[in-house]
């Protein structure tokens, strides 16, 4: 080869070279920017009305002794329902029911619950046979609602852990004074 022809070769690599480098330069300089501008810019806010019906769902191998609560708006009280799959439907009407619907509303927009999948399964691949499955639903008086269920797989953050929390908390609670009174 001529040497020519090899300077004609390197010039052209180097060329080329640098083309790439530029262009990743360019690409690396787009993501920071993307993700200055995502720091920037403010949570987004949803407006949403009163949380009217909520309901939290958890079965599996080490269930909890409460496992589904329901809490609703029934002719201007607040209702909690519970159910441990031993004893049935307990219902109560709670005196602080207004303050467990505005808690219960405020981790659903913090935690973006709204945006929830309807569902989340694992990969039909794989096979558990000591798992759990949940269900969670909410409704507003706007008229938006979620309902999400899963089997083995939870959404991320920790929307779930609170609200089951929060709901079954309240549940003992109301449950333990109920029976004392008895």
């Amino acid at each position: 080869m001529s040497r020519a022809i090899r300077i004609l070769v390197i010039a052209i690599a180097f060329i080329m070279t640098m083309g790439t480098v530029a262009c990743q330069a360019r690409v690396k300089q787009k993501r920071r920017v993307a993700k200055k501008e995502r720091k920037v810019q403010a949570p987004k806010k949803t407006e949403v009305g009163k949380l009217n019906m909520i309901e939290y769902h958890y079965h599996g191998m080490m269930m909890m002794p409460v496992a589904r609560v329901k809490v609703e708006r029934v002719g201007g009280k607040v209702v909690l329902t519970a159910n441990d799959y031993s004893e049935g439907d307990e219902s109560f009407t709670i005196d602080d029911g207004e303050k467990l619907l505005e808690e219960a509303k405020k981790i659903i927009l913090e935690e973006n619950m709204l945006d929830y999948a309807s569902s989340y399964k694992l990969d039909s691949s794989i096979q558990v046979l000591d798992g759990y499955d949940w269900s969670f639903a909410a409704k507003f008086a706007d008229g938006r609602s979620v309902s999400s269920y899963g089997s083995n797989v939870k959404p991320d953050g920790n929307g779930l852990k609170r609200i089951q929390q929060l709901l079954y908390d309240k549940a003992e609670a109301v449950i333990k004074e109920a029976h004392e009174k008895q």
